[in-house]
């Protein structure tokens, strides 16, 4: 264990580009395209062909079953003994634990290699959450199924969406776990194959829930308390989109209500901001353009597209970064117990510009720069 920075052993030619840390590894890759590995390797996540659990402790460059080398991995995500790798070419790869079918490959067990994920068209970008995944399409939105299907629950009155030019988003997959309805696939259904949720415009950005290895449920009881997991998406049109578990005000989906049973999860996406299911009309984040997300394991941020940052959730401990609850709104209880069922804007930041967000189960973190 280490308590102070450490400089990890590469060579000095080597430039790393870009880094992910998932339970128990940690990947990189570098300005060449080449993957590397390293930490306790479980179920495969560290792609060295080894499924036992062992520990690398320098760095280890990843290449595929046929023994070439990765050279031109352009993103990489890690979360609880699971890896996915995205390609200049567009292609997406996993390894690791293949619980719920989380790694896309139709099967669900592990696999110390890297994977295609298939069927998936060409990506952009890739997302991965404790047991579920997702991957947006190097092409633009190829429009909703159907106008039944786009019904979003009929959550759609007036909303201001006319916040700057759209940008162009791909279609969303998502595949894995999807007891709370995560997936956005109008069902609970587990996908072991990547499958495209119909949203009614184009993804920009999505979230998908880390740090929640164990999600609580109660077997499709209408219980509250279920702790499951939660997507955020950045819609083209500069929107909010939730799906998954309502509990503890992880959508938005309430106005007041907290402690949701299970039958407010919201199955397909939801526009935060549009008619609540308890009747309001709040019209959250109105105005502004949502354009990154992140969803951890009961909170959420966002980082509207002039910098602000916006959280929900569980704000227990402080993760949510809102100034009264870290110092308790009436003493101690409050500190340690508040909800936030729609979008807070963290204001203790408001002079800063967000760059990049970026959630763990119980932390937030945020690289910021000077408010021009």
């Amino acid at each position: 264990m280490r308590t102070s920075p450490y400089e990890v052993p590469f060579d000095a030619s080597i430039k790393v580009a870009q880094v992910a840390v998932g339970d128990t590894h940690t990947a990189c890759i570098t300005s060449d395209g080449s993957l590397y590995t390293w930490g306790t390797a479980r179920q495969g996540c560290c792609a060295d062909g080894n499924l036992s659990t062992h520990k690398i402790l320098t760095p280890y460059k990843v290449s595929h079953r046929d023994g070439s080398p990765v050279s031109d991995a352009v993103q990489i995500q890690c979360s609880s003994h699971l890896t996915l790798v995205l390609t200049s070419d567009g292609t997406v790869y996993s390894c690791g634990g293949g619980d719920f079918g989380r790694l896309g490959t139709g099967s669900k067990d592990a696999c110390a290699w890297l994977t295609k994920v298939d069927p998936l068209p060409k990506c952009r970008s890739i997302t991965a959450g404790s047991l579920y995944a997702a991957a947006i399409t190097a092409a633009p939105y190829s429009g909703a199924s159907s106008t039944e299907e786009q019904d979003l629950s009929t959550n759609v009155p007036s909303l201001d969406t006319t916040v700057g030019s759209d940008e162009t988003g791909g279609d969303l997959y998502m595949w894995g776990c999807n007891t709370s309805g995560a997936l956005g696939l109008g069902h609970r259904r587990h996908r072991t194959r990547p499958t495209r949720v119909d949203m009614p415009v184009g993804v920009v950005d999505v979230g998908c829930t880390k740090g929640q290895v164990h999600p609580r449920h109660h077997q499709g009881k209408n219980l509250p308390g279920s702790e499951g997991q939660h997507t955020l998406m950045a819609g083209s049109d500069g929107c909010l989109y939730t799906c998954g578990t309502a509990h503890k005000g992880m959508l938005g989906n309430y106005n007041m209500k907290v402690f949701c049973p299970s039958d407010g999860d919201e199955l397909t996406p939801y526009r935060v901001g549009s008619r609540t299911r308890d009747g309001k009309n709040p019209k959250y984040l109105e105005g502004k353009r949502v354009t990154q997300v992140c969803s951890a394991h009961i909170h959420s941020y966002l980082a509207s597209e002039d910098g602000y940052m916006y959280t929900f959730g569980c704000g227990s401990n402080g993760r949510c970064g809102v100034d009264a609850y870290p110092h308790g709104v009436h003493g101690t209880k409050s500190r340690l117990k508040c909800y936030l069922f729609s979008p807070h804007r963290l204001d203790s930041v408001q002079d800063k510009h967000a760059h990049f967000i970026c959630v763990s189960r119980y932390n937030s973190m945020a690289i910021m720069g000077p408010r021009e």
